[in-house]
């Protein structure tokens, strides 16, 4: 049986569309909107899980691979800093760095455990340095050095 274990002090990344709007989308705006808030709130929040016999992560029903994940940022949102993570299929979580919300222990060391089976990259930048062009995307490196830094 599988014993997912929650990253305490995660937070899911609630997106209100699916894409690019369409006209159609347009349109239909004002009906949809209500539901479309409705079902934001209730997806807010929420720690994400993670299986460390599968390397696998939850959040809800939605379940990937840990190599899914290709996608790193640091953000600083009022004085507090946090990690974002994000897979191809729209699977984005925070885990805060610092502030009034700190890291906990078991979360950094299952982070320290799991960072090095993802693929997260710094995006291709066709026009240039991809460093210059992403200055808040970070390495597969530089997030296991970030995490291991904190205490």
């Amino acid at each position: 049986m599988t014993e997912w274990v929650p990253l305490e002090g995660s937070k899911r990344v609630a997106q209100l569309s699916r894409g690019a709007a369409t006209f159609v989308d347009v349109l239909l705006l004002p009906f949809t909107l209500p539901f479309q808030l409705i079902a934001w709130l209730f997806a807010e929040g929420g720690a994400v899980e993670v299986d460390l016999d599968t390397f696998r992560l939850r959040r809800g029903r939605r379940i990937v691979d840990v190599q899914d994940v290709d996608r790193a940022r640091r953000l600083d949102d009022d004085g507090t800093a946090w990690l974002r993570l994000s897979a191809r299929e729209r699977f984005e979580f925070l885990v805060p760095l610092s502030g009034e919300e700190r890291m906990p222990a078991l979360t950094r060391a299952t982070l320290l455990t799991i960072i090095p089976k993802t693929s997260i990259a710094l995006p291709d930048n066709p026009f240039g340095s991809s460093r210059r062009a992403f200055p808040d995307y970070l390495t597969r490196d530089e997030v296991v050095d970030l995490v291991s830094r904190l205490h």
